[in-house]
């Protein structure tokens, strides 16, 4: 990739920011509970692509909302 397709991936990228909210704590799973992404998710997300990313985001989403059912305990949103 050269010039206009180097711009439109770099725009991709940065279309799906990184969820982290600066909070990081693996739990046992090592998972954090900051963002809900694993921590394989998170090493990853730099070389990850769009659809990858999205995917991780919804296994965040998923992750958070189990834990909140689990200790009745919202999560504040970033």
């Amino acid at each position: 990739m050269t010039g206009a397709a180097d711009l439109m991936q770099t725009s991709l990228e940065q279309a799906i920011p990184s969820p982290c909210v600066r909070n990081c704590c693996l739990d046992t799973n090592d998972v954090c509970l900051g963002c809900f992404r694993a921590l394989e998710e998170i090493t990853g997300w730099h070389q990850a692509d769009p659809l990858q990313r999205r995917q991780i985001l919804q296994n965040a989403q998923q992750r958070r909302s189990a834990y909140e059912r689990r200790f009745r305990t919202p999560v504040n949103p970033q």
